[in-house]
């Protein structure tokens, strides 16, 4: 072909440039190429799948890939990179798209590589996912698809036109088998709901019918039980216990406190009625008593006080709380155990709670968030309990009564041997505590030896004034 930039038309391959539909165009020395477009009739007799869009990605009709990675056994989990809010506002669409296609899908899978969002020079951006980690965990194989140079050297010197095409998003064109789609799951977190989910495997509904439908007709009678009041009954300590405050009857808060002043533990509890404010009971416990076991011998003392009586009882104590509506059934089947198979730390308080909360008419254990500011009536109860309490704690302890009526960290039941000892000499169990005949009361050594040891301070400060 000769092209002459002088002539308006170059007339060597010109048949060849109208049988193809090319025109070249030559102005200061650049060569323009135009070529015409297609007719329609052109454009029927083309199969439309060839046409590359922007938004499309195509799915190869192959054998689905399956890889093999080393130590399958052991998950790879690399966590998700920071993506900022712009990034992922433009992987948002490219993700939609692609599981509106079918080939993201939801999932939840042991592993997990972090994707990158890669802005582009157009300000759009681009999904990549960082696949280091699996890499190098992969198994080699053999390579399918030849080295470049290798294919152009086979290339003979007769051939003047080759092609070199490229897959078009191969890495979402190439189906993956059900078996290895798990490697590849990544974490996403829509920048709208900030709902974070893996996504790989597509949730499908299906349209068959369950066979349990067809295996009953209409009821015949009325159900047999009501299945909420079965759970209730099945849970609660009683029947009529309630989470929510009464309408009528007494309105109690109770608090608990243990702090460290001085280095030495001031524990203490109080009762408030929510009516008047007034305090209807409060006092100093021993050195050993945790705030927890404060709570719950504030909270067993108001149950003890409403025997008989209508009442709700309001604590800041989500343990507490628990105890009475939520722990009873998990315990009475463990026999009183935690998690661990080992024995509650405050068994005793527990047991007497258990036993306590029969005794009122009608009882509400309410829960009620500590230490907010305002004049509601839950507010300023429970703040009034928690001051009283702070207050009953810098009091001294000084009866008998207040240390042997519970007991605090250590475990108030005697061993196998103790308990052994006690039956030898005439001691009965009663309302769970073990007495002699003469109602004097046996108590473990180790119970013993606080006792002992409070009264050893007391009198050797009595005895230095």
């Amino acid at each position: 072909m000769l092209l002459v930039e002088e002539a308006d038309y170059n007339l060597l391959g010109r048949d060849l440039m109208v049988a193809l539909g090319i025109n070249l165009i030559i102005r200061n020395s650049q060569i323009t190429v135009s070529i015409y477009k297609l007719t329609c009739e052109d454009e029927d007799k083309i199969n439309p799948k060839v046409w590359h869009t922007g938004k499309e990605a195509g799915k190869l009709a192959m054998e689905p890939i399956s890889i093999e990675i080393e130590k399958p056994e052991d998950p790879i989990r690399i966590r998700q990179y920071p993506i900022p809010l712009e990034g992922r506002r433009g992987l948002k669409p490219i993700i939609e798209d692609l599981i509106k296609k079918g080939i993201l899908e939801p999932c939840m899978s042991r592993h997990n590589t972090p994707i990158l969002a890669v802005k582009k020079g157009d300000g759009n951006y681009r999904l990549v996912q960082d696949l280091r980690a699996i890499n190098e965990r992969t198994r080699t194989r053999f390579p399918v698809v030849a080295n470049p140079y290798t294919l152009l050297n086979r290339i003979s010197p007769r051939d003047t036109w080759y092609s070199v095409i490229d897959l078009k998003d191969a890495f979402w064109t190439c189906p993956l088998a059900e078996g290895s789609r798990d490697f590849f799951a990544f974490q996403w977190e829509d920048p709208d709901t900030n709902r974070k989910q893996q996504l790989r495997i597509r949730i499908k509904t299906t349209q068959a019918s369950n066979p349990a439908g067809f295996l009953f007709g209409e009821a015949s009678s009325e159900p047999i039980h009501n299945c909420i009041d079965l759970v209730e009954l099945q849970t609660k300590i009683r029947e009529d216990l309630e989470d929510e405050e009464l309408e009528e009857g007494e309105k109690w808060f109770v608090d608990g406190s243990a702090r460290v002043i001085g280095g030495k533990r001031k524990s203490g509890y109080a009762i408030i009625d929510g009516k008047t404010g007034g305090v209807i009971k409060s006092g100093p416990l021993g050195t050993s008593w945790s705030a927890q076991a404060c709570e719950l011998y504030a909270v067993l003392q108001a149950l003890k006080g409403l025997k008989g009586k209508i009442g709700t009882i309001f604590t800041d104590s989500k343990y507490a709380f628990g105890v009475v509506h939520t722990f009873r059934k998990i315990w009475e089947e463990r026999g009183l155990v935690n998690t661990r198979g080992k024995g509650l730390i405050h068994e005793d308080l527990i047991r007497q709670i258990l036993k306590a909360v029969r005794e009122p008419k009608a009882i509400a254990v309410v829960y009620v968030k500590s230490h907010q500011a305002g004049l509601q009536f839950r507010i300023r109860g429970n703040n009034l309990a928690d001051q009283e309490a702070r207050k009953a704690a810098l009091l001294t302890l000084d009866t008998l009564e207040s240390r042997t009526e519970n007991f605090g960290e250590g475990s108030p039941h005697p061993t196998e041997k103790e308990i052994e000892d006690f039956k030898k000499m005439g001691g009965n169990l009663i309302d769970g505590k073990w007495k002699l005949t003469d109602g004097r009361e046996l108590i473990p050594k180790a119970y013993a030896r606080i006792i002992l040891k409070d009264y050893m301070h007391k009198l050797i400060g009595e005895l230095k004034l």
